[in-house]
């Protein structure tokens, strides 16, 4: 008998798989066939290839302008027209503006960012923080950004004298995160000098942790949120989230009792609170934490990536690296050795270095968007559905 319902449960999760595997073939649109139980992402699975490179992959197997995927168990469209990826991120935003990712407000705080946030959540956060990126802002934080290049000048004369191999990765990493501390966190980390600075050992202890959990919760909230729910998993570890939420919780405590200012991040969620109170709304520690935290997430290791290609390039460019040394001779000369928000934006070579190190080595492999109501894709009969991403 306990054979006979083995061999039933193996039936009914095959056809079950199958079905699955057929969504695409069900619904008319071409696609690549998928190996059950990987979909289309078994060399990802296998850890042979990044996220990025397995879609990259998938990309050139086809030639149709859009084509069917399974990422694992989860049917998606892959646009291989540029122009139609234009027309959704753009004129058809409507239709696309939640990306599908996993969030959860009560039971995770810190996954409702404004990364992840939904529908008109989203709409309201994004109304609250798009002030809060004005130019006028980021010049306020320029002095920061300048303080911690001095600390990062003065460290490398160091190293220099010792006439040894540097591996610049690491030293931009250490710059990038000195700044996040300050402008995001809002509190003055020595990463620069300090190798073993708390801020960044706790960081990258937590976030190198290698696990199958980890592997979970990292899938979970990108290809198959389902995974976090069925597991109840948060999507961050639990110790990053209790240094997370003690840092931003102490900092905004601090402030609010004794009325200390700064020119940053935190204390302009924490203006933003302010303000939502007395409208008699409110705004959560908690989503002052997921946000601060987003932006560490979103901005410390692609800037890190993006400065550090930017340096490899140009070693290996010598003329590029001579006529951007020029530019930045010619600037510091014509403003007197100031360097400001304003002579930073009209170094256009510069500006060019950097955007072709973006297309080069992209910070995010993919955009994702989740269709939030039925839409027909111009020029064909095709109809991507509500859901679908």
């Amino acid at each position: 008998m306990f054979v006979y319902t083995l061999g039933l449960v193996a039936v009914v999760i095959f056809l079950g798989l199958k079905y699955i595997y057929s969504y695409w073939d069900r619904n008319g649109l071409p696609n690549i066939k998928p190996e059950i139980p990987f979909g289309n992402l078994r060399t990802l699975a296998e850890k042979k290839e990044s996220f990025g490179i397995a879609i990259n992959n998938l990309y050139l197997r086809s030639t149709e302008r859009l084509v069917g995927v399974y990422l694992f168990f989860r049917p998606a469209i892959l646009i291989r027209d540029p122009h139609l990826a234009k027309r959704i991120m753009l004129n058809d935003f409507q239709y696309f503006h939640d990306r599908g990712v996993y969030c959860n407000e009560e039971r995770d705080p810190l996954s409702s960012n404004l990364f992840a946030l939904p529908g008109q959540r989203w709409k309201n956060l994004r109304a609250r923080l798009t002030p809060t990126f004005t130019s006028g802002q980021l010049r306020n934080m320029m002095p920061t950004f300048l303080d911690v290049g001095k600390k990062l000048m003065a460290q490398m004369e160091k190293l220099v004298e010792r006439e040894t191999v540097l591996e610049m990765r690491d030293v931009t990493s250490r710059f990038v995160l000195e700044i996040v501390a300050s402008v995001f966190f809002g509190f003055e980390a020595n990463c620069i000098e300090n190798s073993d600075d708390p801020f960044r050992t706790t960081l990258r202890r937590v976030n190198g942790q290698v696990s199958f959990v980890n592997n979970i919760r990292s899938a979970g909230v990108f290809i198959c949120p389902a995974l976090l729910k069925i597991t109840g998993l948060s999507s961050l570890p639990p110790e990053l989230i209790k240094f997370v939420m003690e840092l931003i919780t102490y900092q905004i405590d601090h402030r609010e009792k004794n009325k200390i200012t700064r020119k940053d991040f935190i204390q302009l969620l924490i203006d933003l609170r302010r303000e939502a109170q007395n409208n008699g709304e409110k705004m959560t520690v908690e989503q002052c934490a997921a946000n601060v935290f987003l932006f560490y997430v979103a901005g410390a290791e692609t800037s890190t990536a993006t400065i550090s290609f930017t340096l490899h390039e140009l070693s290996h460019n010598p003329e590029v690296m001579t006529k951007l040394q020029q530019e930045i001779d010619e600037m510091l000369e014509r403003n007197g050795g100031e360097i400001t928000y304003e002579n930073i934006k009209d170094m256009k070579y510069l500006d060019l270095c950097v955007k072709e190190t973006l297309r080069k080595y992209p910070g995010l492999p993919i955009l994702n968007r989740e269709c939030t109501q039925d839409y027909r894709v111009p020029d064909s009969d095709v109809v991507i559905l509500k859901v679908c991403r």
